[in-house]
């Protein structure tokens, strides 16, 4: 029953956990909250270990207007992670800097779980909302399920981008309205896919009894699946034929 509004950091989250640690976010309000920094609301990364992981639970919660922002250093005249302005003619909108995750960035040896949430004008440059990754010894794992994602935007995976070889992801009835990939102002038209979800080079992905209502790339598609690698179960048994009589 937390509410965080209208934080804004140079370099830093709302939530971090690393090391082997599990929190939970329940009954809670995220709103217009922003970083030059992965993951402005919530950071899981546990790169120091193998065998641990850190883990995240997000219950009935409410997300909106998140995501990578011009938070400038007034102390640092030369602060290398100011933006121009003149991108976006406004420095409080999301996206006008590169970060990955929009609400959550999930590193290393993590698992991010979502339940029952809702996810509102989140945007970032890859991920507006979940940005995922991991490799075969780092590892991690995102489930979402009953949540509802409504006009997140990000340059690829309008909502969610995993990309990783040790990555595994699944996604069941939830609903993905009006998420728009290629949005922001930093890049070009030249990769723009996944308005909902990205997947890339991920272990397995699922997604199952989902909704999803018009968003826009480039591509114009829902889910854009990138040099996914998986082996087909094999061919039932057959039956031996009858003798002839």
């Amino acid at each position: 029953n937390c509410e965080f509004e209208k934080n804004k950091v140079l370099k830093g989250h709302c939530v971090s956990a690393t090391e082997q640690t599990s929190i939970t976010i329940k009954e809670s309000t995220f709103n217009d909250n922003g970083a030059n920094s992965n993951g402005p609301v919530l950071y899981i990364h546990n790169p120091s270990s193998t065998t641990t992981t850190t883990k995240a639970t997000i219950t009935n919660s409410i997300f909106e207007n998140n995501g990578g922002k011009d938070v400038t250093d007034d102390n640092d005249d030369n602060s290398d992670t100011d933006t121009d302005d003149s991108d976006s003619g406004n420095d409080d909108d999301v996206g006008v800097v590169e970060v990955l995750g929009g609400v959550a960035y999930v590193g290393h040896n993590a698992h991010l779980q979502i339940e029952d949430s809702h996810f509102i004008d989140n945007g970032a440059s890859y991920g507006g909302v979940v940005w995922g990754s991991g490799d075969y010894d780092n590892k991690n794992h995102i489930e979402i399920t009953n949540s509802e994602f409504d006009h997140n935007s990000a340059y690829m995976g309008g909502a969610v981008m995993v990309t990783g070889e040790g990555c595994t992801t699944n996604i069941s009835t939830s609903r993905f309205i009006n998420n728009v990939a290629g949005f922001t102002p930093l890049h070009t038209a030249e990769d723009m896919k996944g308005a909902a979800v990205f997947f890339r080079s991920i272990l397995t992905a699922s997604v199952s009894l989902c909704y999803f209502e018009m968003g826009k790339s480039e591509t114009l598609n829902f889910i854009y699946a990138q040099d996914i690698v998986y082996t087909l179960p094999p061919p039932p048994p057959t039956s031996p034929s009858p003798s002839p009589s």
